[in-house]
């Protein structure tokens, strides 16, 4: 059962978390417009771009929020188990607002290797 301790700082973060959270996914959503430029569709560029970084940005505040209450309701850190780990690793990426970049650069890899699979298949394969 988890439980909570309402003084001190974490019980202050655990309150209040959302008011950092809209502020700064909103910085980054508003910063999202200048990562990817392009001059066909800027209205819906921006808003698309806006949109994930803002909603990517906020997930990664409500798992801080979840790894807050879980830490705050542990005896000790060492309860603490993998799943932790991963909502710190997302944490990370998220609140930096590099969750959307990350995945672009991560699905772009995966294409460059299938086409050199591809080129090197169609070599060997005769096509």
């Amino acid at each position: 059962m988890i439980t909570y301790d309402p003084t001190g700082m974490m019980a202050l973060f655990i309150k209040w978390w959302w008011i950092p959270a809209v502020v700064n996914s909103s910085l980054w959503g508003f910063r999202s417009g200048s990562i990817w430029k392009s001059h066909e569709h800027p209205v819906w560029q921006y808003y698309y771009q806006f949109t994930s970084n803002f909603v990517v940005c906020f997930a990664g505040w409500c798992c801080l929020y979840a790894l807050a209450v879980r830490a705050n309701a542990a005896p000790d850190l060492r309860s603490l188990n993998g799943t932790d780990a991963s909502l710190f690793v997302i944490v990370v990426i998220s609140l930096t607002g590099h969750r959307v970049q990350l995945l672009v650069g991560l699905f772009g890899s995966v294409e460059t290797v299938a086409t050199i699979i591809g080129k090197r298949l169609g070599g060997v394969l005769g096509g």
